[in-house]
């Protein structure tokens, strides 16, 4: 993390995270760090046809900000990217007051047509 949360938070993270299921978290992990995930992921987010927002942190040194933009260059119709400033890895502990304003808006951006469906059912 770029910034040190609160003892609470931290232990209420650090127990979440004891607490998650390993299969679930090496699945996550095998399948978004993998020679396969990066040639796959590239045509993955062209076929996108939902909105869809895409959050980085700034510093973050896990998945870098860069990878980020670079994914919604794939599809740039239907992802609207930020990048969160001053966060990390974690944007939404960091940051939680930036981070929800950036959710908000976007879930009012759809709801008001501004984010275009391709296709499929309700498309416009």
């Amino acid at each position: 993390m770029h910034k040190a949360l609160p003892d609470s938070e931290s232990q209420a993270f650090l127990e979440d995270y004891l607490i998650a299921d390993n299969n679930a978290a090496l699945g996550t992990l095998y399948s978004a760090v993998s020679q396969q995930a990066a040639e796959d992921m590239p045509g993955c987010f062209a076929a996108i046809q939902t909105p869809t927002l895409l959050l980085s942190g700034e510093h973050d040194i896990i998945i870098p900000a860069q990878l980020g933009a670079n994914a919604a260059e794939c599809n740039p119709i239907a992802i609207r990217y930020r990048v969160l400033p001053g966060t990390a890895h974690f944007p939404m502990l960091e940051e939680p007051m930036s981070y929800r304003a950036e959710v908000d808006s976007f879930l009012q951006a759809v709801v008001d047509g501004a984010e275009p469906v391709i296709s499929g059912k309700g498309a416009t």
